[in-house]
């Protein structure tokens, strides 16, 4: 088969440099507000504003802070909205302190500061503005409380949660009484075991619903002092009503209505002005917004996204983070009543000639382990493409078929993209998640090989020219799939090499997520063994491009070093290039800019 060059020309990776990340939104008297990092300031989080009546945004604080939360490392939940005194909340990212921003526009007050080895995150203001809930992590005490104290006398705090291992969700009911979250403990993960606990705020009493090792999230009271919750015990995600020990699930559809939450501040559904729902179904890793009545029938609503997040509703306005696959992701506001929608933010990445509209084909092949998915994007106008697989991280994550910048760029240089929702990925039900369980380090690879070769097979893509990108978990995946010497080469970002030094080098969040994903030790040690790159680097068939934060907390600089090592010592092709200032995911614009300009540069040379 001849091989068609690579285009010399396409989009430049400064254009992703230059692409601002949009978080999800909040709402309130004060408007509706969102995070938006900047690469070319450094990456810092800053945040945007469009008040009531006004028709375009504004910059709440200097472009100087960095409005991001480190609880569980992950974060989210950094911003929220109040009332009456205050307006906004947020943490900063260099000292961990809780801010308030007045509704006068002044400049923000300190309400917590920040400790050394402590985050805060995800709080939520009573109607009247005395009470507010948040978390606090303390790192060095390995333990996530609740926080209830009085914004006007924020130094009178009280513990609410201190018996867990990790909290999160905290929410007020109406009346300030009543606050509900959720708990986990070590060796579990949000989404696979959690507790409900319901406090009587007034008499002290406190009381736990623990749904038989299924996950419980997002607790949210309605206006009536309604108290509902996402649960996963018939299979998937559902909005279920808590009447008193017993959760009564709101819809019996087979989809989720809720992602994982990696993240913290997350919303799936909401309550609307007639008692019924607006929430996010999630099915086969595609998101629609739908209306479930309160007769269980559930309504879909027409829409282009396919990729919804952070869901906020006020009266019949609804707020959420969405892209298309002719939009990428942007804060979105839609009168319910009337359907009209309306995009708030201004995410407009560059289209390239020829590179493609966004639009995504799903595809799938059969595995042992049953049928695997993925969406293939491919350059216009090409005819056998070079393929690039692309393994999310998380590992429980997933890739919706959305228009992004990353993707416009490689299919501008002549790529066909892959994004692989290998076995245990979200957006398929809970039995999918739980392929994962003691699966890791397999079945994520083998997918990703399995799906690669099916459509190199069915002659849309070039079989002898298809290379692996991942993150995190997903570089793994990259290293583990070289192995079966099916791609040319595969790129590593700030990926896992050595599951056993994971172990010992993880933060909290993760400490015990291996248990489920690999086994415990030292029972499958062996497991560990084998499913680490780091011990068969002489079975790596292509050349290995690792890219890395200096500083990363959650797979540190050592896991690259170690298997860069390896692959040398054994006389194979790898290059490490280490980001200083970087942590996990790189936010800095030159960095940006660098490491895609180095990925396609590896690809090039070794494909022509």
């Amino acid at each position: 088969m001849s091989h068609a060059p690579l285009p010399a020309r396409g989009l430049s990776p400064a254009s992703l440099a230059d692409s601002v990340s949009v978080g999800v939104p909040t709402i309130g008297p004060g408007g509706i507000a969102w995070l938006e990092s900047d690469p070319r300031n450094a990456g810092k989080v800053g945040v945007q504003v469009l008040a009531p009546g006004s028709r375009s945004p504004k910059r709440l604080v200097d472009r100087d802070w960095n409005v991001r939360s480190r609880v569980h490392e992950y974060g989210g939940g950094a911003l929220w909205a109040g009332h009456g005194d205050f307006h906004w909340f947020l943490v900063d990212e260099p000292s961990q302190s809780l801010w308030a921003i007045s509704r006068s526009g002044e400049e923000p007050v300190r309400l917590v500061p920040g400790e050394d080895g402590i985050a805060l995150a995800d709080g939520h203001l009573s109607a009247d503005g005395r009470r507010l809930v948040l978390l606090r992590e303390d790192k060095q005490a390995d333990r996530t409380q609740v926080l209830l104290l009085d914004p006007r006398e924020p130094a009178e705090q009280s513990v609410l949660e201190n018996d867990a291992d990790f909290c999160a969700a905290p929410r007020l009911s109406p009346d300030g009484r009543h606050a509900a979250w959720i708990v986990w403990d070590h060796g579990t993960m949000p989404w696979e075991a959690t507790r409900l606990r319901i406090a009587d705020l007034q008499t002290g009493e406190r009381r736990t619903i623990d749904d038989d090792a299924h996950s419980i999230l997002e607790p949210v009271w309605t206006e009536s002092g309604e108290l509902l919750v996402l649960s996963d015990r018939n299979g998937a995600w559902c909005p279920s009503r808590v009447a008193g020990d017993v959760l009564q699930p709101l819809c019996d559809s087979a989809d989720d209505h809720a992602r994982p939450p990696w993240q913290l501040g997350g919303g799936h559904y909401a309550p609307l002005p007639d008692g019924s729902l607006l929430a996010i179904r999630v099915a086969q890793a595609r998101c629609q917004l739908v209306r479930l009545h309160r007769d269980g029938s559930e309504e879909s609503i027409a829409g282009p996204e396919n990729d919804i997040e952070g869901l906020r509703v006020d009266g019949w306005t609804a707020v959420y983070l969405a892209g298309s696959a002719r939009s990428p992701r942007n804060i979105h506001r839609r009168n319910l009543q009337n359907g009209q929608v309306e995009r708030l933010s201004g995410q407009t990445p560059p289209r390239a000639v020829g590179a493609g509209n966004g639009a995504a084909e799903l595809v799938m092949t059969d595995t042992a382990d049953g049928p695997v998915y993925g969406f293939l994007y491919c350059p216009e106008g090409a005819i056998c493409p070079p393929l690039l697989v692309r393994a999310h991280g998380g590992p429980t994550a997933m890739k919706s078929p959305v228009f992004a910048p990353d993707t416009q760029f490689w299919l501008s240089h002549g790529f066909a993209v892959l994004d692989v929702n290998y076995g245990g990925s979200s957006g398929h039900g809970r039995a999918y998640r739980e392929r994962l369980r003691g699966a890791w380090g397999r079945i994520d690879s083998d997918d990703c090989v399995a799906l690669a070769r099916a459509l190199a097979e069915q002659r849309k893509v070039n079989g002898d020219r298809m290379v692996i990108s991942g993150s995190s978990a997903g570089g793994l995946t990259v290293l583990n799939a070289l192995q079966q010497g099916v791609f040319a080469a595969g790129t590593s970002r700030y990926g896992v090499t050595d599951l056993l030094r994971l172990v010992d080098s993880t933060h909290r969040f993760e400490a015990g997520y291996l248990d489920f994903l690999i086994g415990t030790l030292p029972e499958h040690r062996q497991r560990y063994l084998d499913r680490s790159p780091v011990n068969h680097a002489d079975r790596i068939r292509g050349a290995v491009l690792l890219l890395q934060g200096e500083d990363d907390p959650v797979v540190p600089l050592s896991q690259a070093q170690a298997i860069h090592d390896a692959i040398r010592a054994r006389g194979g092709e790898s290059e490490l290039v280490v980001y200083p200032g970087e942590k996990h995911g790189f936010r800095k614009g030159e960095n940006l800019e660098d490491s895609f300009q180095r990925e396609l540069g590896f690809y090039q040379r070794l494909l022509g």
